[in-house]
């Protein structure tokens, strides 16, 4: 039996989206062949029965276990002392955005020496900053909307001439979203500059910079995950997902009741469909990604080009619904990841230099 250390919430906007994806991944780990320790990011971390969306509403922290990852080993820490819990065997990456996306828990992880389920610390970098990874996408061929990059400071020394900036090289209307969020935050669409000075000031809340991009009008929005299983790399069916808008809003993904609906399989040509599963497959591997990994395309409606809008490396809900598709149910794609992280467990190749054997005889003299 694995010991799995299901890592969830954290310093992001997204925490509360993050406990649901949790509560539900969670829910459908087989007991049979896992044990497993939720812990809860929050300004510690705590473990416990996390079981309801309820336990958080609000949180009490006095009511669970303050624990410690140290030397890959899983403490309790009372009183000063630490009392070992367990030795993780994965951790289960079940965080979205901030620290729990971006690299750093990654970075973390890696230096304990403890298998995860996402990307690693690069790519997950990459896909976190939409900057970034529209960079790596323009440098792999591939569409992107026409984008400039702002910077919080640069707007607050001359909002008009970061105004002008932008209109003398894209028209409105305008996509102004934060570099580094997702879940929809802080996006606004814009068609003059009064509009665009709102949508900055909404977007800097997020972050030090952001991006103003040119609207693909009357597009489709067309959704696509990869998942790594024995090496191989396995896409997803390709979904619609429905907005009651122009632009899916955080609104329509959590809290649209029944303004939000998908097409899966998306109703789109064959043709297309097989393109966009070729794309993902291709930034999938040529970005070294792992873990499940959804991309993010705008088509326009004529489905005559698409082009490729952003990665998420830790997609809410696992993205485990774009997979149903394939026969791959939620508890068997979670046995996939897990797997698939432990099986790729970093080895450090070895390398003798004898560098500092040479350097401490007599050979050589670090004096002038």
């Amino acid at each position: 039996m694995k010991n799995i250390l299901a890592l969830f919430g954290g310093n992001s906007v997204e925490k509360d989206i993050s406990v649901i994806t949790a509560i539900e991944a969670i829910g459908r780990l087989d007991r049979d062949k896992y044990k497993v320790y939720p812990v809860f990011i929050s300004d510690k971390w705590y473990l416990g029965d996390f079981e309801e969306v309820g336990q958080f509403c609000p949180f009490r922290a006095e009511n669970y276990k303050h624990v410690a990852l140290v030397d890959s080993v899983l403490y309790e820490v009372k009183a000063g002392k630490l009392k070992k819990v367990t030795k993780p065997d994965c951790a289960l990456l079940l965080t979205h955005g901030g620290d729990g996306e971006n690299g750093a828990l990654q970075g973390f992880l890696e230096c304990q020496n403890v298998p995860y389920t996402s990307s690693g610390v690069l790519a997950s970098a990459v896909g976190m900053d939409k900057i970034i990874s529209k960079q790596a996408f323009e440098n792999l061929i591939l569409n992107v909307p026409k984008y400039l990059t702002i910077c919080k400071s640069d707007y607050e020394t001359s909002p008009e001439k970061t105004a002008h900036y932008i209109e003398t090289f894209l028209d409105y209307p305008l996509i102004v979203k934060p570099s580094s969020q997702g879940s929809s935050i802080g996006i606004n669409s814009v068609s003059s500059r009064d509009e665009l000075f709102r949508a900055f000031d909404v977007a800097f809340c997020f972050g030090d910079k952001l991006i103003a991009e040119r609207k693909i009008l009357n597009f489709i929005e067309i959704n696509c995950a990869c998942v790594k299983r024995d090496g191989e790399i396995i896409v997803s069916e390709v979904e619609r997902p429905i907005s009651s808008g122009d632009i899916l809003s955080f609104e329509d993904k959590y809290v649209g009741g029944e303004k939000t609906s998908r097409q899966l399989p998306a109703d789109i040509e064959k043709g297309m469909a097989s393109l966009i599963k070729a794309q993902s497959r291709r930034i999938y591997c040529e970005l070294d990604l792992k873990g499940i990994v959804r991309f993010d395309y705008l088509l326009t409606e004529d489905m005559k080009k698409v082009y490729i809008n952003e990665m998420n490396t830790i997609p809410g809900s696992l993205a485990n619904y774009l997979f149903e598709p394939l026969g791959i149910g939620y508890g068997e794609l979670l046995d996939i990841i897990i797997d698939e992280a432990i099986n790729q467990k970093k080895v450090l190749p070895k390398f003798e230099s004898h560098v500092l054997e040479y350097f401490s005889g007599e050979k050589v003299s670090l004096k002038n």
